[in-house]
């Protein structure tokens, strides 16, 4: 399931309350502030933990937190052997309580910043980081993980300038190199970030992201079938993680693909993408029932009842749709007007689900129960998100969101935002659904179903019915964007777009390539271009290959 774009409800906060009593229990006779945190028993749990015995170590460490709730070591070792059982919101809230017990440990601040990474709380994450950085500013880890959030918080101008330093500093880190080229990329300077990457490959040919940026670049520094075979190479090795097995895979499918050797090219996606499905581990049936949820949850009267929750915010945009169907195309658009904050692909509006469940005290569910919440409860909740990207773009008229999957909240952000702009980019599904297939988006959680395609036939399906219900409840709120349309006549559907956004017209929105901004999805290089046709129709290249996907999407009609 899409793991960060779709609201977890009250998962484990049973367990996180029983763990809080526990230690309020037990606070009394533990007065002695600093007591030792049992040096043995933090061993033996560690012992456990890495030999895989993980619920022998979690029991242990519970225990020493019980037993020590004034010392930081306990809850450290738990969040680390929750953290491997990827329970990473349990673990959140054991190293929050370990920084306020030991705010001068360096460690701590570093292993909760990778933790707040891994969920995607980027603004926290970056907080974290700098505090770890404060603490100890040599260490090159923490220093990479603190440019690479500040790249998630759309900042590669700032991320530059840190892995600049840092090569200076370490001119053998192919990880800093890798992360150099990454920011010249989404910057648009294609010929340092090849410089970049390049050297990254030459200290670590092992880099697989490197090859996959290169290669989508159409770049290599040997021949093709030269590069092939090393990648292919480097695919089998099982050594790798998974991802950077599939990674070499979808490099090596570039190349190929490049040459219009399709059916070679498609076999090697097919690989890249099996490795990746073991990994990703999607549930159909998870989508289908919180689309369900969502339909009988937003109905017409909700919106209704819901009235004193709005606000009268004008300035969101929010672009939405499936992954690969046009929504970075419409956001460099939008953005190049002069007027447009461009906030990219934010992850706000899905946290807002959890803090939701937060204000309702776990008691009610969501999407289930968002009528039966109170409007003042919802009132806070939607300023957290304006707050946010005020203060982000603080002089913008209208400020995109560019998260495709917020389509799976719409309700409520027509709930919460009745006067913000709503732009449903539309592509051919066949077309869509084949370019997921062939990208390699480097976020196998988020975007597990895009590994098989059938499950691909199936998201695609469940979105459509999820889209025609808010077509339905929201009458004449949502446009839709067809990718086709904007191909065949970009000037005519810009106007439309800029209209609707409520904007006067201005002619940069037709150079949209020339729009400086920094574009981090897996669509940066194709925006840099003007509009070009041979995206439309691609399916047919591979027509026989797509009989899976045909299948899953005809079972919707």
């Amino acid at each position: 399931m899409l793991q960060s774009n779709t609201p977890k409800g009250g998962k484990n906060r049973a367990e996180r309350r029983r763990l809080a009593k526990a230690t309020r229990s037990t606070s009394a006779q533990a007065k002695v502030t600093g007591a030792p945190a049992g040096t043995q028993e933090l061993l033996r749990a560690e012992g456990f933990r890495q030999q895989g015995k993980l619920d022998e170590a979690e029991k242990i460490c519970r225990g020493l937190v019980i037993n020590n709730p004034h010392n930081h070591a306990p809850y450290v070792a738990l969040a680390t052997v929750l953290d491997q059982q990827d329970r990473r919101e349990d673990a959140y809230h054991c190293y929050k309580q370990a920084v306020s017990l030991a705010p001068e440990d360096f460690e701590t601040w570093r292993r909760f910043g990778n933790c707040l990474y891994m969920l995607k709380q980027f603004d926290a994450a970056l907080i974290a980081f700098k505090k770890a950085v404060a603490l100890n500013g040599d260490h090159l880890d923490t220093l990479l993980a603190l440019g690479r959030t500040m790249s998630h918080l759309e900042k590669p101008e700032e991320a530059l300038i840190l892995f600049d330093g840092l090569i200076e500093r370490y001119p053998n880190s192919a990880e800093a190199h890798l992360q150099k080229g990454l920011q010249h990329q989404t910057l648009g300077d294609h010929s340092r970030a090849r410089s970049a990457l390049e050297r990254a490959l030459e200290l670590n040919p092992k880099l697989t992201e490197a090859h996959f940026r290169l290669a989508a670049m159409g770049e290599t520094a040997d021949g093709v079938d030269a590069a092939v075979e090393k990648l292919k190479e480097l695919a089998s090795d099982i050594q790798l993680h998974g991802e950077k097995r599939a990674g070499a895979y979808f490099s090596a499918a570039k190349l190929i693909h490049k040459q219009k050797r399709s059916a070679e090219a498609f076999e090697l996606y097919r690989k890249a993408n099996e490795v990746l499905k073991d990994i990703a581990a999607f549930d159909p049936n998870s989508i289908s029932h919180f689309v369900d949820l969502s339909i009988q949850a937003f109905n017409a009267d909700v919106f209704e009842n819901m009235a004193d929750a709005a606000c009268d915010w004008e300035a969101p945009v929010f672009i939405v749709g499936m992954p690969r169907s046009g929504t970075t195309l419409t956001e460099q658009i939008v953005t190049s007007h002069p007027s447009v904050g461009a906030g990219g692909e934010e992850r706000k509006m899905s946290q807002l689900t959890e803090a939701l469940m937060r204000e309702s005290s776990g008691t009610l569910r969501y999407p289930t129960h968002v009528g039966f919440v109170e409007p003042a409860t919802l009132l806070p909740i939607g300023d957290q998100y304006r707050n946010y990207m005020q203060q982000r773009f603080p002089d913008a008229l209208r400020i995109t969101d560019k998260n495709p999957f917020n389509f799976f909240h719409l309700g409520l952000i027509s709930v919460l935002y009745p006067n913000a702009t709503i732009l449903h980019c539309q592509r051919d599904p066949m077309d869509t659904c084949l370019s997921c297939y062939l990208q390699y988006f480097g976020d196998v959680k988020t975007l597990a179903f895009t590994t098989d395609l059938g499950y691909l036939g199936h998201f695609h399906n469940e979105y459509s019915r999820l889209m025609d219900h808010w077509h339905s409840v929201l009458p004449g709120k949502i446009m839709d964007v067809c990718y086709e349309d904007m191909i065949s006549d970009q000037e005519a559907m810009s106007r439309m777009i800029i209209d609707r956004v409520g904007l006067p017209w201005d002619d940069a929105c037709l150079r949209f390539n020339e729009n400086e901004r920094g574009v981090r999805t897996a669509s940066q290089w194709q925006v840099r271009q003007p509009i070009y046709t041979s995206s439309v129709g691609r399916w047919r290249e591979f027509e026989t290959q797509l009989e899976p996907l045909r299948a899953a999407l005809e079972k919707a009609a």
